[in-house]
């Protein structure tokens, strides 16, 4: 079980969920957020559901995760959303958001690549699909690793 919560002055949000480790087939958690915002336009509420699975390989230094999210209610807002409203900047209503990641290490060259897929839809927009592919490269400096 887990959950947690955000509040400021005309905002705040309380998520509650529960996730479960399925030993050899990875992890698996679902969870729900409510969040309430009182902007100059209206108050607006509403849910977001999450389902989140990750696999590790340790075989292959490798794991795959994937977040799938559905924004049922079209009045839901994140923090982030609720400033952007609040000062008229121009934002989208999510929808639902899938999202893929990998990520590959090289330990003999001190590499990890992650590679990420998204497919986001709004309420009020066109969908997006968003694809990146990174390096990264780490390293020791003394007994430190960075």
């Amino acid at each position: 079980m887990y959950g947690g919560g955000i509040g400021s002055q005309g905002y705040n949000s309380l998520a509650l969920g529960a996730g479960r480790d399925l030993s050899a087939l990875g992890a698996i958690s679902v969870d729900v957020t409510q969040s309430n915002a009182t902007l100059p336009q209206g108050s607006f509420s509403g849910k977001s559901y999450r389902v989140s699975y990750s696999k590790r390989f340790d075989e292959y230094d490798s794991q795959i995760t994937f977040a799938g999210y559905r924004f049922s209610q079209e009045n839901f807002m994140s923090m982030r959303s609720s400033f952007s409203r609040a000062i008229k900047r121009a934002y989208n209503k999510a929808k639902e958001m899938y999202t893929v990641t990998l990520n590959k290490q090289f330990r003999d060259l001190g590499v990890t690549v992650y590679a990420n897929y998204s497919h986001q839809t709004y309420w009020d927009a066109p969908a997006a699909n968003r694809q990146s592919v990174s390096p990264a490269r780490y390293f020791d400096v003394g007994r430190f690793k960075t």
